[in-house]
């Protein structure tokens, strides 16, 4: 309850901050960029942290109304509308706060003025929005003690309002195929596409092979719904990472490789299904790019432990040239070793120690951007390493300090490959 309250707290200060400061007649000059960013950030941030709480809330109170009372608590009634009726504002403000932020970014990549005005709107509707949030909490007193702040709410199937809503996106509408319109990629006739802010997606999308009912893979969960619902969203974004996207035995990553054609992302990379004898499914990764791919290789690790020796799991890299002729961007998408319970949780950590090595030295090799020399391989051009590492950065779900995993991993990859900052933690 008081990590909550806290939260509460600290944004709204920290929003009263920036936005005096926005309201001042040289903002515009005097207001870095990348000061409006962070604030846009946090709201998004906290505002996707409410969007599972109220969840909870209207679940919880829900609960309440259908039970064996033949008729519930008025309290209990209003308590359940009223939380589904924040969820709703608040997830209303997501997809506005991430368009502003990228006007941000892109007014700073063309050197262009601010417009502080928009971002000052967007802040303060957000804090608008909160208060409500706090003032239905704190005045229903509301239990918030078992309420673990959720960051990006489900575990395996993260929350389809951190995508916003595609009826935001600056692109022409586009129809997927089947709904009866055509689709539009979005690229300038005849060329490529060189967006000035690059929008990144990593996500594990939890669409499994076809297998017997097994650990994760039981009852419906929904694949043709839920990938149908993701690629609404894939014109937002110009470079996609995915995991768990498998090709063996299914059809879906060819429909959704297709989809991503008509939406500009055109230039793809998967892992291939040629693995058997040795391995019974692929390693489920897929690199989607509005950018040409100038340079492009995979790594299949070792047979894991469990049920991740059925997989052939690895990385993908791909070098994307940027511009006309440059700057260019190292990518690299892989999927490490899980853990399966805790009892095997050392081994699984191991495992996936032996895999991060093979990917470093994987790494040096094809990111090399001189012709080798006496010097050996050298990066030029910065490195994007992502995908589902599996593994807690932090130590507990209520403390913010690093794991003892992720500093053994964050030191591995500065030691081998350069300095480096984790973009879910750093910035």
């Amino acid at each position: 309850t008081r990590r909550w309250h806290n939260d509460f707290h600290t944004t709204r200060q920290e929003n009263e901050i920036i936005l005096r400061a926005l309201r001042h007649p040289n903002a515009a000059m005097a207001v870095p960029h990348s000061s409006m960013e962070e604030a846009i950030d946090r709201n998004w941030r906290f505002a996707l942290e409410l969007v599972g709480l109220f969840e909870k809330v209207a679940a919880q109170h829900a609960c309440d109304v259908q039970g064996d009372n033949a008729s519930p608590p008025p309290s209990a009634l209003a308590l359940a509308e009223g939380a589904e009726k924040l969820r709703a504002e608040l997830e209303e403000r997501l997809p506005a706060l991430l368009e502003c932020k990228l006007g941000v970014q892109a007014a700073s990549a063309r050197g262009a003025e601010q417009d502080t005005k928009l971002v000052e709107t967007n802040i303060a509707a957000a804090q608008k929005t909160q208060d409500a949030a706090f003032k239905f909490l704190t005045g229903n007193s509301v239990d918030l003690s078992n309420m673990v702040p959720t960051k990006f709410a489900e575990e395996m199937l993260p929350h389809p309002a951190a995508f916003g809503s595609a009826a935001t996106c600056a692109m022409d509408d586009a129809m997927l195929p089947g709904t009866g319109g055509s689709t539009e990629d979005g690229s300038p006739e005849g060329g490529e596409c060189w967006p000035p802010v690059l929008r990144l997606l990593t996500y594990n999308i939890f669409i499994r092979a076809p297998a017997p009912q097994f650990t994760h893979n039981t009852d419906d969960d929904r694949k043709d719904e839920r990938l149908r619902r993701f690629a609404e969203h894939l014109r937002r974004y110009d470079l996609v990472c995915l995991q768990e996207l498998f090709g063996a035995f299914s059809s879906r990553r060819d429909w959704l490789a297709e989809v991503a054609q008509r939406f500009g992302l055109k230039h793809q990379l998967r892992s291939s299904t040629s693995v058997r004898p040795r391995f019974l499914i692929d390693g489920g990764l897929m690199v989607l790019s509005r950018m040409p791919i100038v340079a492009s290789s995979s790594l299949t690790f070792e047979p894991g432990a469990h049920m991740d020796r059925l997989s052939a799991k690895g990385a993908l890299y791909a070098k994307l040239q940027c511009g006309p002729e440059g700057p260019f961007l190292h990518v690299c998408n892989t999927h490490l070793q899980s853990t399966y319970s805790e009892d095997s949780f050392e081994h699984a950590r191991l495992v996936r120690h032996q895999q991060l090595e093979q990917l470093v030295d994987f790494l040096r090799e094809a990111t090399d951007d001189t012709s080798g020399g006496a010097s050996g391989p050298q990066r030029f051009w910065p490195l994007v390493l992502c995908g589902t590492l599996n593994f807690n950065g932090r130590k507990g779900p209520m403390e913010g300090t690093h794991s003892a995993e992720y500093c053994v991993v964050t030191d591995l990859l500065r030691d081998r490959l350069g300095e480096g900052r984790g973009l879910l933690y750093d910035v």
